[in-house]
């Protein structure tokens, strides 16, 4: 996961801890919770009872309910023992890892499709949504404001023929005038929900989610993270009086994969894609991105990992940009140099069979191991086909793109296939840091027309972006 609200440490929570399955059988324990080590649950109990479901190390769980002493509901999912020890005679202390927290009901099953709808809060949306409820007045000597909100109608797009997304600005707090020269903030928050036509599991809206949020990574060019993220259930309804039914909501933790170094929404300038730049083409853009996602899984793994991961060596994210590309061209273009079936049933078998009998079998094995892979492209024949259908883009970012490209397989090659053969020159980190950016252009460009933005508007935002612009050092116009 591209990661979410960095929640802070819960207060250690008493409370009584059960399987679903025995509700009946109840343990004292306390949960803590915090994004470096996740849940942690340590049971007391009692030897006496004897008490089968959680007396095993290394046993594994996929559901515990809890009720806090403040009376909170909580599900752990997907844990298990990590050891036990007996501090006393009559006790011994069961310690339980958990990757997530669910903090406001009690799930029912980790299996079922018992969730309505998924939500976060989404800072960096606010310079690509570019709308706001605040409306500031004032007379023409600045002596007079008149400031006022009016909450705006919510960004609204069906991504699928099953799921809506939604996005809602409004204040985070309403602000109360103060004493003569206090200050008067209004604050506008904004939340993304994902609204399935039919209930879905927990892991296929977090999913979802997190499949969005990458859409506006790259539209955005920053690295864009929920916030806050909450489930509404679809069991245990609550009517009011007025008729209204309600259902359960409960916020989520776990341990965040990618933690942004900024919490301020990128300048307008920076983002590729304002949500006025795609204005008709955003649902069938967002919906070919859902379609794609699976495919696109591994790249954007890739791409994340080496704009946004935390590698101590730029030469890790040069190899992982690299490798984003590679598999980019592998999942959606044609990567062999004739039909594999031929290649298989033809070639290949000539080729071994001109292998010298005499050689090591180690050799033998890696040799034909090698021809294996000679029908399919090189990594820089996969890069100039990719820069082909966006040439005219990156020439006016990139001019010398072809000597650039070589450059880049030879620094590839020199880090994944090192030799001590004299004449190879040293890689600057500014050299491998430039060759990032031509790479992010490339996967970039390449994975927003496969989802269906078009070529002239691509074009258009690429050549007008600040952020590219630096990072070529174009000047203005």
């Amino acid at each position: 996961m591209s990661g979410v609200k960095w929640m802070e440490a819960l207060e250690d929570e008493s409370g009584y801890w059960w399987l679903p399955q025995d509700p009946l059988r109840r343990y004292h324990g306390r949960l803590s919770f915090d994004k470096k080590d996740g849940a942690r649950l340590e049971l007391s109990i009692p030897i006496q009872e004897n008490a089968p479901f959680f007396t095993k190390a290394n046993e594994e769980y996929s559901l515990i309910h809890g009720v806090t002493s403040q009376n909170r509901e909580v599900s752990l999912v997907n844990c298990y023992a990590t050891r036990d020890h007996w501090p006393t005679a009559e006790i011994f202390t069961q310690s339980i890892f958990g990757h997530l927290v669910f903090d406001g009901f009690h799930l029912p099953s980790v299996e079922t499709a018992n969730i309505k709808s998924i939500s976060a809060t989404v800072p960096f949306l606010s310079s690509w949504l570019g709308s706001t409820g605040i409306d500031v007045k004032h007379s023409n000597d600045f002596k007079d404001f008149d400031i006022s909100y009016r909450q705006p109608s919510p960004f609204t797009a069906k991504i699928s023929s099953s799921i809506q997304i939604k996005i809602f600005v409004r204040p985070a707090g309403i602000p109360i005038s103060g004493l003569p020269g206090a200050e008067v903030k209004i604050r506008e928050e904004l939340r993304l929900v994902l609204e399935p036509a039919a209930a879905q599991t927990y892991l296929q809206l977090l999913d979802s989610i997190q499949v969005v949020f990458d859409f506006f990574t790259f539209v955005c060019l920053d690295l864009c993270s929920p916030e806050d993220i909450q489930f509404e259930g679809d069991f245990n309804p609550r009517t009011l009086t007025n008729g209204e039914t309600l259902y359960p909501h409960a916020s989520l933790k776990y341990m965040p994969v990618y933690d942004p170094k900024r919490k301020r929404s990128p300048h307008p300038m920076d983002l590729l894609f304002k949500s006025s730049d795609l204005s008709e083409h955003i649902e069938p853009v967002l919906s070919s991105w859902l379609e794609h996602s699976h495919d696109l899984k591994s790249v954007r793994v890739l791409y994340l990992s080496a704009l946004y991961g935390e590698h101590p060596y730029i030469e890790n994210k040069f190899l992982s940009i690299c490798q984003a590309a590679e598999v980019f061209h592998r999942r959606f273009r044609q990567g062999e140099y004739m039909d594999s079936a031929r290649y298989e049933n033809e070639v290949l078998p000539r080729l071994i069979s001109q292998i010298p009998s005499d050689l090591s079998p180690d050799l033998i094995e890696v040799m034909q191991q090698r021809f294996e892979y000679l029908n399919e492209f090189s990594l820089g024949k996969r890069l100039k086909e990719l820069v082909s259908e966006n040439k005219d883009i990156l020439l006016e970012l990139v001019p010398d793109i072809k000597s650039v490209l070589r450059a880049i397989v030879e620094a590839r090659n020199q880090f994944t296939h090192f030799s001590g053969k004299r004449g190879r020159n040293a890689i600057s980190g500014e050299e491998i840091l430039y060759y990032i950016y031509v790479l992010r252009v490339i996967v970039d460009l390449a994975v927003l027309r496969q989802v269906g933005v078009p070529y002239e508007a691509l074009r258009k935002a690429a050549l007008q972006n600040q952020l590219y612009r630096r990072m070529f050092r174009i000047k203005q116009r």
